[in-house]
């Protein structure tokens, strides 16, 4: 069978966790599949990101990818269409939420946000009527959605209206070559210099919007240093991609006088964020919308204490295996925090739990499940979350429904 997967959907020169999952995802597929055929849509911009090499791996290069927004739509819209017919693909997946309305065959469509129908106006009205358009009418199309969370799932089918059947759950993982807690401690203790990041420290990695809610983190954090004089340095690791938030935060941390304390890093790639997660006290993403969270999972993995919010999917992919808070309240997440960095016991405890938590999830089980999700898609034979699926979930998960 032929397999065509899109990779346009993220911007090359930012690589994200979704370019991670498409990185993990494929080299796994190639691990396991040697029968089936994979057309991977790539651009001469992003093509590098992807090395896979191997007979059933083919490489079909389009327009654009996300480095160019409105070229990367037009490629996904008028030429994939015309290419999947050309290598007469059976079924084509796009994990970026949005599929080509035009396909001429069996379509899987993975859908990773719905921020657009919880915060639309942190993402701006022409954002949010695009992928309010897009992914609604994507989902209409597609003979199978798979959503990263029983929560999303939940999302999908009710605002998308879905019929349950057609959406599965396939978690994401971690890439435990990568996120690791082996590190050797000189050259961790290098890598913070150079980024100017003093142990102790307390950790959000994240992008910097409204929902993301790194106010309330500065809040609680604020409250720590004037009550209890705590020691630790606060560092944000993140693009802004909010400019009036970003802007707010700053102001925030200036006017509590913490400006000297509190170290934004901007973005960084992966490689320079793993010895951030292992030289940390405690990792807080006290965030108030997710469809996943795969923070928590990187965090766990280098041997970091992690302490979430209890909202949508993050209870059910934190599982036990760190703190839930209610994120929009300061005192709660600076009583989290204080324990924390605070009661060696715990952490240990938080770092053991965190640790088995991790092994829950992998990118080779996501692999099968979505393999087995391509042959149902184009078979005809999609029904709902197989078994197979669901019996692989964590059970905390099958009975989480935060968030709708």
């Amino acid at each position: 069978m032929k397999i065509g997967i899109d990779t346009l959907f993220e911007s090359p020169a930012f690589p994200t966790g979704a370019t991670g999952y498409m990185i993990n995802l494929l080299r796994c597929l190639a691990a396991l599949d040697r029968e089936n055929e994979y057309f991977i849509f790539v651009s001469d911009a992003n093509r590098h990101l992807y090395d896979v090499r191997q007979e059933n791996f083919q490489y079909v290069t389009g327009w654009a990818s996300n480095e160019r927004r409105v070229a990367r739509i037009a490629t996904q819209q008028l030429q994939t269409p015309r290419l999947v017919r050309k290598y007469d693909i059976s079924v084509f997946n796009s994990p970026g939420n949005t599929a080509p309305l035009l396909l001429p065959c069996k379509s899987v469509l993975t859908i990773k946000t719905m921020h657009h129908y919880h915060f639309p106006a942190d993402i701006g009205w022409q954002r949010t009527l695009f992928r309010r358009t897009m992914v609604y009418l994507s989902a209409q199309r597609a003979n199978l959605i798979i959503a990263n969370s029983i929560s999303n799932r939940n999302d999908i089918i009710h605002f998308l209206k879905v019929p349950a059947e057609r959406v599965i759950i396939i978690h994401e993982a971690v890439d435990r070559r990568r996120f690791r807690c082996d590190l050797e401690p000189d050259e961790v203790a290098k890598k913070l210099r150079g980024k100017r990041v003093v142990p102790p420290y307390i950790l959000n990695v994240s992008s910097i919007w409204p929902y993301k809610n790194q106010m309330k983190l500065v809040e609680a954090y604020a409250s720590l240093v004037q009550t209890h004089h705590i020691p630790h340095q606060l560092v944000l690791v993140g693009a802004g991609d909010e400019p009036r938030y970003v802007a707010e935060v700053h102001r925030t941390v200036n006017a509590l006088g913490l400006e000297a304390r509190v170290r934004f890093t901007g973005y960084l790639p992966h490689s320079e964020i793993v010895p951030l997660y292992y030289g940390a006290d405690v990792f807080v993403y006290p965030s108030l919308f997710e469809t996943f969270g795969l923070t928590l999972l990187e965090a766990m993995a280098c041997g970091t204490p992690v302490i979430s919010s209890d909202r949508s999917s993050l209870p059910e992919i934190l599982g036990d295996g760190g703190l839930l808070v209610n994120p929009e309240e300061a005192s709660e997440i600076a009583d989290a925090m204080l324990r924390v960095i605070s009661d060696t016991k715990l952490r240990s405890e938080l770092v053991r739990r965190g640790a088995r938590r991790v092994d829950d999830f992998s990118w080779e089980k996501t692999a099968i499940q979505t393999r087995d999700a391509y042959l149902n898609a184009a078979n005809g034979s999609a029904q709902g979350m197989p078994s197979s699926i669901a019996a692989d979930l964590p059970s905390d998960s099958r009975r989480s429904s935060h968030g709708l």
